[in-house]
């Protein structure tokens, strides 16, 4: 089995701040192409889930959900330094904001080999 899914954009905000300008502009912009899609699957009569794959910063997810983006399953792109290791508490504090799947895009320099021990 697979699971066919949209990814909209890719780190809309980049690695600026959730509620800069640029931010709200960028997230706006995944938020319309989010509409784009599931409006082109209306028309086709398909669906697939949608994605907007953001940094790991979380916090990200209130402005894009606010500016009216369509989201079925967070994404994020996950690197952490290379003498840190992945948060033990990231799937609970993802629980805490969202109810959606998680689905992790990219998970970097931690993932092999890293300099924290273990």
């Amino acid at each position: 089995p697979a699971v066919l899914m949209w990814a909209v954009s890719n780190e809309p905000a980049g690695t600026s701040a959730s509620d800069s300008a640029d931010s709200v502009a960028a997230f706006r912009k995944a938020a319309r192409l989010t509409q784009e899609v599931r409006e082109a699957e209306r028309m086709t009569g398909t669906w697939h889930p949608i994605t907007v794959p953001l940094t790991c910063d979380m916090t990200a997810l209130t402005p894009l959900e606010a500016s009216g983006a369509l989201i079925d399953v967070d994404g994020f792109n996950c690197y952490w330094a290379a003498d840190k290791t992945f948060p033990h508490d990231f799937f609970p504090w993802h629980d805490s904001i969202s109810s959606r799947p998680i689905l992790l895009t990219e998970f970097g320099i931690d993932a092999f080999d890293n300099n924290a021990g273990v």
